[in-house]
């Protein structure tokens, strides 16, 4: 359940934090990428559950920010 609810809110938050940004004679998008992990259940090493974040928000990027923001172990 929590797991959910983080998700949740954390794309509400992404998509809150997205638009389009006119910069002289560009267009520039921003969006933000945010990879999570849980402790314990995920990992109980610190490193790992870095990790794990590390690689959601990769996995998000690669995916142009489609991607849910959770564990990727």
């Amino acid at each position: 359940m929590i797991r959910k609810n983080v998700q949740y809110w954390l794309i509400k938050f992404s998509m809150r934090v997205a638009r389009t940004v006119q910069w002289g004679d560009a267009t520039l998008g921003i969006r933000i990428s945010i990879g999570i992990a849980f402790f314990p259940q995920d990992s109980i090493d610190p490193k790992v559950l870095i990790q794990y974040a590390d690689n959601a928000m990769y996995a998000i990027k690669q995916r142009g920010g489609k991607e849910k923001p959770l564990c990727v172990p």
